[in-house]
């Protein structure tokens, strides 16, 4: 999967899927002398989703991703669902809190109840900056 990052046309984000794991890497067409960005593994984990796995919510989110998501486990101890195509706020998916499109599953009397959260990293100037130094090819992805 390819596309825009967001607010640019500028900055590309490709996504390709292995056995276990995405690969990640995104390209500055303002600066092709840099190529690439290092490819960063982000697992599937799809061990993780037993226990959410047959509730109809599960089910929707897995549609909604076009299949491209995985699950991590909080710190807290619930399970997240990531819609992967969205990417993550630093660029480099190593927080659970750093992923654009997340869910949170509960667990309820009567399955699970599952919301989306909008926690974790600021969106400030210095998250900006960083972002537009990627843009420019100034700044790449740092390597795992």
């Amino acid at each position: 999967m390819t596309s825009p990052t967001i607010l640019n046309n500028f900055l590309w984000q490709g996504l390709a899927e292995g056995d276990s794991a995405y690969y990640y890497g995104t390209f500055t067409f303002l600066a092709p002398e840099n190529g690439l960005s290092p490819l960063i593994r982000i697992p599937k984990n799809r061990a993780l989703a037993r226990p959410v796995a047959s509730s109809p919510e599960f089910g929707t989110l897995v549609w909604f991703s076009k299949g491209f998501w995985n699950v991590v486990e909080r710190p807290d101890g619930r399970l997240q669902f990531n819609d992967l195509r969205f990417g993550s706020l630093s660029g480099d998916f190593s927080n659970p809190s750093d992923f654009v499109f997340k869910f949170v599953f509960e667990p309820a009397p009567d399955g699970w109840v599952v919301h989306q959260t909008r926690e974790g990293s600021r969106i400030d100037a210095a998250a900006f900056r960083e972002f537009f130094e990627r843009v420019r090819g100034q700044r790449p992805l740092a390597e795992e």
